[in-house]
């Protein structure tokens, strides 16, 4: 390891005895010998000090390390046989759960996904090339590693076909709620061990292992007890959650390929639960592929690693590929939800979280925030100015006001968006660009598109707010989409021409708006921040049915306060 003020070289020393022990190289000694040593060669190692090993750090479980400076002395020898040119110490993944971190382990396991590697530049500014890997053992569990430099850079076919993976040396850390490990340069990577650990856990893939790929519980994932749909509405996205409910629609496995020529197979399935709200959510690869019967006569499922955003005002939940599903789990949330499901909860009508999701049991879809209840502008401003973590609230207002100009300056409405993809994504940047075109988060000049940010104030009988609002949320408010807005702008006259159709929008049509606001801290003073992340034209024939019933209960409410005692 080299660090960008003192050089700094690790090795971990084996000898005949099969102990291991780390040593430590600094400055001028670093630079000496880095490249002279040699990993399984001998060696003579004189003028070391010893020193304590610092718990959870050292790589070894010797409880010592050596230290050695520039007087130190290191003389290549003839090979040993005695020696053995590495020795592990192998863990279970399972084990790992109950090591205080950080740690250093063993694993050995079988590679049962690869991501792709991707190369970005460290805050120090150096190049690094990366790859995860997810193995799994007789445990049953599974860990997501990441591969550095060379290894990250092995061809995709090495880490195909299921094999065995022998690591030692793999750092093991607190991540996000879960563990997952690193192989840094010292460690060492074997995909073609003949060790008896390796035989075994690829006689165990070979013989039940491989059938059960669904169901291993990945200890990278946060290990969150689940919740149920309603709570979702006031978690700040995206988030990794644990979901039990029922499936209620499952639709078939299909196939589409990658931009980078990848074949990719999915499911989406519908899961509802007894706070009477359902959520789409996608499977892939081995757990999309499993058979139409499993997700047959409404199985109770057990979800752990949704990865949780917003899409279109709605929810969009993806397993992650270290996730784990299991069916009619023997657990106190299923037994509760199967309960309501048996005994009407199969004919109730659902709410759907998710956006563009189609109709459940009759129910209309609804947005992210359309599980709370509308509140007034007023209300809005008073909750938000109270809010200390981030809060989703719907208002039913229209829009009275865009800030086209400020001190007598004209406001830009609209700017160009990256649309190179992210790397490890398939979404695009979409980050403010350069007049010229140049992004730089993706650090290079790109393809472009219009893309809205307003400010806009929404009113309604009880008063008004301000709102910084978005691209999708901005469209819906002006009626226009941001390409025809920059095109009418391009126009000579046209930015008078766009103003003039914005002021026509002012107090036209009532909207239902999603807000979420949070109290944020500037210059040392807190205030409100409030962001119009959804709005869609108020449909009057739901609205009017629930104002119906909130007078026939205010009614229903009278008429029991005037019965006689």
């Amino acid at each position: 390891q080299q660090q960008q003020q003192q050089h700094v070289l690790e090795v971990q020393l084996l000898d005949e005895s099969g102990w291991e022990i780390g040593a430590t190289f600094f400055g001028t000694s670093a630079e000496k010998y880095e490249a002279s040593l040699q990993q399984g060669k001998c060696y003579t190692f004189r003028g070391g000090a010893v020193r304590f090993a610092q718990p959870g750090y050292a790589r070894c479980s010797h409880p010592f390390r050596i230290i050695f400076d520039h007087g130190s002395q290191i003389e290549e020898t003839a090979d040993v046989s005695s020696i053995p040119s590495q020795r592990f110490a192998f863990s279970s993944i399972q084990q790992i759960l109950s090591r205080a971190l950080p740690a250093t382990v063993d694993l050995a396991g079988v590679v049962i996904a690869a991501k792709p590697p991707f190369t970005f530049v460290s805050k120090d500014g150096k190049d690094l090339t990366k790859r995860e890997i997810t193995i799994a053992d007789e445990s049953l569990h599974s860990i997501v590693i990441s591969l550095w430099g060379p290894r990250a850079q092995l061809s995709d076919e090495a880490f195909a076909g299921y094999p065995v993976a022998c690591l030692k040396g793999v750092a093991v850390r607190e991540w996000r709620g879960g563990r997952q490990g690193s192989l840094p340069e010292a460690g060492i990577l074997d995909l073609s061990s003949k060790l008896s650990a390796a035989e075994r856990v690829l006689a165990w893939w070979s013989r039940q292992g491989s059938a059960a790929v669904s169901s291993f519980n990945c200890i990278s994932l946060p290990q969150v007890p689940p919740a149920d749909l309603r709570s979702l509405a006031s978690i700040q996205l995206p988030a990794t959650v644990t979901l039990v409910g029922v499936v209620i629609e499952c639709e078939p496995v299909s196939t589409f390929v990658m931009q980078d020529g990848r074949a990719r197979s999915k499911r989406k399935i519908v899961v509802a639960d007894d706070t009477g709200l359902s959520l789409s959510v996608l499977l892939w690869e081995g757990r999309a592929e499993q058979p139409d019967e499993a997700f047959a006569n409404h199985p109770t499922v057990l979800l752990r690693g949704v990865l949780l955003k917003e899409w279109n005002g709605g929810f969009s939940g993806s397993l992650m590929d270290g996730g784990y599903l299991e069916f009619n789990p023997k657990m106190l949330e299923s037994d509760r939800v199967r309960r309501w499901y048996d005994e009407g909860g199969s004919s109730s009508l659902l709410t759907s979280l998710s956006a563009g999701s189609a109709p459940s049991a009759g129910a209309s879809s609804m947005t992210r925030a359309s599980a709370s209840e509308a509140i007034t502008v007023q209300s809005l401003r008073a909750r938000a100015e109270a809010a200390g973590e981030p809060e989703i609230f719907v208002a039913i207002a229209r829009l009275a006001l865009v800030q086209t100009r400020r001190r007598d300056e004209v406001q830009p409405l609209v700017y160009s968006a990256c649309q190179e993809i992210r790397v490890g994504s398939t979404l695009p940047c979409n980050k403010r660009v350069s007049p010229d075109g140049f992004c730089a988060a993706c650090d290079r000049y790109s393809q472009v598109a219009p893309r809205l940010h307003l400010r806009c104030k929404i009113s309604d009988f009880s008063g008004s707010a301000w709102l910084t609002t978005f691209h999708e949320a901005g469209q819906s408010l002006l009626g226009l989409s941001a390409k025809a807005c920059e095109d009418l702008e391009r126009e000579p006259n046209g930015r008078e021409r766009l103003e003039a159709i914005i002021q026509r929008r002012y107090l036209l049509h009532p909207m239902e708006i999603v807000v979420k606001a949070k109290l944020e801290t500037y210059n040392g003073v807190a205030r409100a921040s409030a962001l119009c992340t959804h709005a869609r034209p108020l449909n009057r024939r739901v609205r009017g049915r629930k104002l119906l019933q909130g007078i026939a209960e205010m009614l229903r409410l009278q008429d029991v306060g005037s019965e006689p005692v």
